[in-house]
């Protein structure tokens, strides 16, 4: 029995890995905006994928999701595949985490001191 549970694990693993290279690095979305605010967009590397969203937010996380489905990956390998997230917003992300793990460090450094030497 235990054998069998392992060799389950091993075949979802398997699988898990198969689809995260069934995957394309980069994919083509044309994004629209309606009136009330929400968006629809269409996945131009998978013909016939459309998806839509109440906001912008709501659109990335669908835009994921339109892809799995439209190459079959099964519901529960889908929370462990990456995201697809246009590269400008990914950059602001990373920026932004930047910049917090910064002000999170000089806070720690200062310790509320007043007086800091500054060289160049």
């Amino acid at each position: 029995m235990v054998v069998r549970k392992s060799q389950h694990m091993n075949s979802q693993k398997k699988d898990l890995t198969y689809y995260e290279q069934l995957l394309p690095q980069s994919v083509q979305v044309e994004v629209h905006q309606e009136e009330d605010g929400s968006f629809w967009a269409r996945v131009l590397d998978f013909k016939g994928c459309y998806t839509q969203g109440k906001d912008f937010r709501d659109l990335l996380e669908m835009v994921s999701d339109a892809i799995y489905t439209v190459l079959d990956v099964p519901e529960e390998f889908r929370a462990f595949l990456p995201r697809y997230i246009p590269e400008e917003i990914r950059e602001a992300l990373e920026k932004h985490e930047s910049e917090k793990q910064f002000t999170a460090f000089i806070a720690d450094q200062i310790h509320g001191k007043r007086e800091l030497v500054f060289t160049r």
